[in-house]
């Protein structure tokens, strides 16, 4: 059992980000087997593109520094806010300094040996780092960059929720709700894992708290340096994500003729609420044909809108609902 012992002030500190590259490494042990499977979609779509790239020796590398309970730290910097980029978390992995890079991989070599020559070769080079950082970067743009905007709407929509629900029921009922094996016990948030007891004094640092579409089981928690004390856990809507990966064509389709193909997309995505920018980021739309379509569609009594925080979040009304359902039972 993990506890991370809190104070008020942990909870004014709190604070919400996002990590592109902790995402990254989620999908790549994914792929590789060493986590609960992708939805049959997704791994369908990405599982040729990976099978090629895990041919070159440099991916290998990187896996061999993924191991099952953790893995080399200069691999997955620390996210610093909602607005951490790829770009942001690849430069912070360039930057680490050679001797640093070769601690951590001697460390984990030996508690965990890689498994393929090509790969122990490519750990040993001198160039490991920026070796190790290409083949990130190459398995980001072929695998998860077009994927991207969508996992990132759904996280940021996560961030609104949370931010809601701390506002109006406070942090214990929140954090709880992040998952069911998460507890608040007399100023400890408690949280199952393998190994002996430990516990985790905050010392008035708070916690960070990431959303993550891809983290296998569901939830994970660093309470080490160099990252902060944190928890990542599944963001809402990773479900609806996973359920529409592979949208029905004729049904599309069908509420497309009735409402335009523009339309029926916003239609689909708003099974959870989002804002007008989330929307385009996810569709790859121009924000303000989102706002006139969303406009549309509110007249047409198939949304409704309120305002959480600085947000105004759009969600589907049940005629909306019964719509993308293709009934008429409103």
């Amino acid at each position: 059992m993990l506890s991370f012992a809190t104070s008020a002030e942990d909870l004014l500190r709190s604070r919400f980000a996002l990590s592109p590259v902790f995402e990254l490494g989620c999908l790549l042990r994914r792929l590789a087997g060493r986590d609960e499977a992708l939805p049959a979609d997704w791994a369908a779509r990405l599982g040729p593109v990976f099978a090629r790239l895990r041919r070159d020796p440099a991916l290998a590398a990187v896996l061999a520094l993924h191991t099952a309970r953790s893995g080399a730290d200069f691999i997955a910097p620390p996210p610093r806010g909602l607005a951490q980029t790829w770009e942001e978390d690849l430069a912070a992995v360039r930057a680490t300094p050679p001797a640093v890079a070769r601690r951590e991989i001697d460390g984990l070599l030996r508690r965990a040996p890689a498994r393929e020559p090509r790969a122990a070769e490519v750990l040993a080079s001198a160039e490991v780092v920026e070796t190790v950082a290409a083949a990130m970067d190459r398995a980001w743009h072929a695998l998860l960059a077009p994927e991207w905007p969508q996992l990132r709407a759904v996280c940021e929509r996560d961030v609104v929720h949370r931010v809601g629900v701390i506002g109006a029921r406070g942090w214990q009922v929140a954090v709880e709700e992040l998952h069911p094996a998460l507890a608040w016990r007399g100023g400890r948030l408690t949280l199952p894992m393998s190994g002996p007891d430990l516990e985790v004094d905050l010392a008035g640092e708070g916690l960070l708290l990431v959303p993550s579409v891809l983290v296998s089981p569901g939830i994970a928690a660093f309470h080490e340096d160099p990252w902060p004390r944190a928890v990542i856990y599944r963001a809402r809507g990773t479900s609806v994500l996973w359920e529409r990966a592979a949208p029905d064509p004729d049904a599309l389709g069908a509420l497309a003729a009735v409402v335009g193909r523009s339309r029926a997309l916003l239609l689909v995505q708003l099974a959870t609420p989002a804002s007008t920018s989330q929307l385009a980021r996810s569709l790859g739309l121009a924000p303000g044909a989102v706002g006139d379509h969303l406009a549309v569609l509110r007249g047409a009594g198939l949304l409704a809108r309120a305002r959480s925080g600085r947000s105004v979040l759009y969600r589907r009304t049940a005629l909306g609902d019964a719509l993308v359902r293709g009934r008429a039972e409103a």
